[in-house]
């Protein structure tokens, strides 16, 4: 139920991709760096990204553009049911929709940014504490590569840019380490190329997320959010990010710097009740382990499985905070009554394990008495004057 990024082996097709750019623009080679059984063994096409990816911002859509039943929608490359009820319960934990699958003000709110539901829904409340211009700062540098430069080998340690780096170090984590050093880029180096090469850090990604900030700034602004700065107070930026990645909490377990995830949203016929017992440790890159800091309870952005499970973007939080938004998890809800149809009728005194569940062929089990919905033509209609909207905004653009 928690997404991760995966090593995983490409396809013989992405092989014959890339062999083909060698020749592109002249006579080239292509060496393979694996043996011909390797290649044998790889599967023959890619995985669609659909059935690989986060359907959180996909599903919101959708229900921007008042498709209720998401999962009988017609795709064009079907994803997993499990990716769909993932991305349903945790739209429904942020907000965005409300018992009967019905989309809410706070969601239709969250779908005008052009990013994940979780980052959204930590800029709508970035509002109500006062700390919207770092929100927006936050957001775009959470979206661009890895800022941090090092000349160091596998094994070996940069001294002079860990030096240089541990001087935007904050003590509870890496968003309020990437606020210093974007405040220390506008003051110290102007925005200039110059200064991030000095500190290390890639004028790349940098200037990704200069982009990305200045794009999210003219979205809030013309959703008449006020652009509000909370100072050097961390308590409104922690209160804010804790509100849109509340499901990716974990505690410590022992004096260690080893987490235990908490209980993730979970459907209501689910008998694991959403936990997970597997075991992260923040990333190497984290500001947590730099300063050998391992406090009791963590919000993080991703999980990066190689070696072992890493947890990235990790900030340090309040356990009172955590709990406060994490009461909804305890809801108990049907992804049925998420997709707009009536809850499944009380079972009987007899085993769960009834026969309908079975004979349907359907791992859900019965979808119910659907609720009244518009016609078809009605559907229709709203659809395509939502692609029109769509297609006129990238024409103004």
């Amino acid at each position: 139920g928690m997404e991760a990024l995966v090593v995983v082996p490409i396809s013989k097709v992405s092989a014959q991709q890339r062999a083909g750019r060698a020749g592109r623009t002249s006579a080239g080679q292509c060496y393979r760096l694996y043996s011909k059984e390797c290649y044998a063994n790889m599967m023959t096409e890619t995985v669609p990204e659909i059935k690989r990816s986060n359907l959180g911002s996909t599903v919101l859509y959708l229900k921007a553009l008042g498709i209720t039943d998401v999962l009988g929608f017609e795709y064009f490359e079907s994803p997993d049911h499990d990716q769909l009820e993932e991305a349903l319960l945790l739209l429904f934990c942020l907000g965005a929709l409300d018992a009967h699958g019905t989309i809410t003000e706070c969601g239709v709110d969250m779908s005008k940014f052009p990013v994940e539901p979780q980052l959204a829904r930590m800029l709508l409340k970035s509002a109500d504490e006062g700390c919207t211009e770092e929100a927006v700062i936050i957001a775009a540098m959470l979206s661009t590569e890895p800022i941090w430069h090092s000349r160091s080998k596998p094994g070996e340690r940069d001294e002079e840019a860990d030096g240089k780096h541990a001087s935007f170090y904050h003590r509870l984590g890496d968003h309020l380490t990437f606020l210093n050093v974007w405040r220390r880029w506008e003051s110290d180096g102007r925005m200039h190329d110059t200064w991030p090469r000095e500190q290390f850090l890639r004028v790349r990604s940098l200037r990704t997320a200069r982009s990305i900030r200045t794009q999210l700034q003219g979205e809030v602004t013309k959703n008449h959010i006020p652009i509000v700065s909370c100072g050097n107070d961390p308590g409104p930026i922690s209160r804010a990010v804790c509100a849109g990645f509340f499901a990716n909490s974990a505690r410590r377990i022992g004096n260690e710097s080893t987490y235990k995830l908490l209980p993730r949203p979970s459907v209501a016929e689910s008998t694991a009740g959403g936990e997970l017992s597997q075991l992260m440790y923040p990333h190497p890159s984290s500001v947590l382990v730099q300063l050998n800091q391992a406090p009791s309870y963590v919000i993080f952005h991703q999980i990066v499985a190689t070696a072992r499970p890493f947890m990235r973007h990790v900030l340090a939080v309040d356990h009172n905070i955590l709990l406060q938004h994490r009461s909804i998890i305890q809801t108990r809800i049907t992804t049925q009554e998420l997709c707009g149809f009536d809850p499944p009728a009380a079972p009987a005194a007899a085993p769960r394990a009834s026969a309908s569940c079975n004979e349907g062929g359907h791992k859900h089990g019965n979808k119910g008495t659907k609720i009244p919905a518009k016609d078809a033509d009605s559907k229709a209609r709203a659809i395509a004057e939502a692609k029109a909207r769509f297609l006129a905004r990238r024409k103004t653009r």
